[in-house]
């Protein structure tokens, strides 16, 4: 995690570390809030769904590149197979999935505010690692252009 920072101080020193922040207290918020004692077959779908995706992604990113920070490590290289070939963000796709399973069903207000906030925050997140990713990897603007940011086919 101190390499991850020191990595990051090198761009901009306390945007990376806040984002990242934001992310647990927000996903955390909205876990802990949930009634995990009701048997509500969507939000569980979606949960496993957004844990199935977590899996595939870091699978397909494997775990030496692998890092909470938008900041890509430097030994990281361009992943663009397994569940990055279909989207650019699957960790974070899988985090809002799995959320929103608690977050809307049943809908919460509480709850629904936290998940739109950590969408925000994973919409800066991505904004910041994607100018990264372009000033690293010269080939990232194509993949972009080609492959969904967080939903397939959609978005």
């Amino acid at each position: 995690m101190l390499k991850q920072l020191a990595e990051s101080k090198k761009h901009h020193p306390v945007r990376p570390l806040l984002l990242t922040l934001a992310q647990f207290a927000l996903a955390a918020a909205i876990f802990l809030q949930h009634d995990w004692s009701r048997d509500n077959h969507v939000a569980n779908l979606l949960v496993v769904a957004g844990v199935a995706v977590m899996i595939w992604a870091t699978i397909s990113m494997g775990t030496k590149t692998l890092t909470v920070s938008p900041t890509p490590r430097q030994s990281a290289s361009l992943k663009t197979t397994g569940a990055y070939r279909w989207m650019r963000h699957p960790m974070y796709s899988a985090l809002l999935t799995a959320s929103a399973g608690c977050a809307f069903a049943p809908p919460r207000l509480s709850i629904i505010t936290c998940w739109l906030g950590l969408l925000g925050v994973l919409m800066l997140k991505i904004k910041f690692e994607e100018k990264l990713l372009r000033k690293r990897f010269p080939e990232y603007t194509e993949y972009q252009a080609k492959t969904s940011m967080l939903i397939p086919l959609l978005l």
